[in-house]
């Protein structure tokens, strides 16, 4: 009866047995899965990196190499995307608006910390943190200028692209309104600071673009042909 009853259910479990996939079957799977999933995600990463050359490709080259400032301009880039022309250029217009921003805080930042360093300075950091805080606001960005801009409909959607400048003008501006309207004797020293300052950095730039000048003469002479005589005394 024992025997009669243990066949069938050795019977079934061999048939189980044989039907299902075995351990190593599993483990094959298993690995060719993920070989599939790794060559899936490979396969996307190198889409996606084609679709971002072909991007930067589009991209204007002054937009990522922007002019360093010079003796004359502050310079920054605005960049924006939309389904919308219109809002594209505006959002584009902001970006760059903060980045100038930006620059003439950097500007100035550079100014902060080398006046924290100075030991024998006669006004107070904090006062001359407040000029320069207050010298931001008055900054004029409206003098801003549009040197470039360029849309570029990438999949469907409008790509814009603003290089703008601010005159080094503006900020000696700035620097005198603010003089003019903070009577405080402090405020006045450190606005008097601050254009000697502005004053310096102008002199570094324009003796920096000298000695730009003089190398590239340098280097032209050095790259021309020699010019050989050829007479011969007799």
């Amino acid at each position: 009866m024992i025997k009669q009853t243990l066949l069938p259910i050795a019977v079934a479990t061999l048939l189980v047995g044989c039907s299902g996939p075995s351990m190593q079957e599993l483990a094959e799977d298993r690995v060719e899965a993920a070989q599939v999933l790794a060559e899936g995600a490979a396969e996307r990463r190198s889409e996606q990196q084609e679709r971002n050359e072909d991007f930067l490709g589009d991209v204007p080259d002054w937009a990522l190499e922007p002019p360093a400032a010079d003796t004359q301009y502050l310079y920054a880039v605005g960049m924006a995307e939309s389904s919308k022309l219109a809002l594209a250029l505006r959002k584009a217009k902001l970006t760059g608006d903060f980045s100038l921003a930006q620059e003439v805080r950097q500007e100035l930042s550079g100014m902060e910390k080398l006046y924290e360093s100075e030991t024998n300075a006669s006004i107070p950091l904090s006062q001359y943190t407040l000029v320069v805080d207050r010298f931001v606001e008055r900054v004029h960005l409206k003098e801003e200028e549009v040197v470039h801009q360029e849309v570029v409909p990438i999949d469907g959607r409008y790509h814009a692209f603003m290089l703008l400048r601010l005159p080094i003008s503006a900020l000696y501006a700035a620097a005198q309104e603010g003089r003019d309207q903070d009577v405080s004797r402090s405020a006045q020293a450190a606005y008097d600071e601050l254009q000697r300052r502005l004053d310096e950095r102008q002199t570094q730039r324009r003796e920096a673009e000298e000695a730009d000048r003089e190398y590239e003469l340098a280097s032209g002479e050095m790259t021309a042909d020699p010019q050989v005589d050829t007479t011969r005394q007799q």
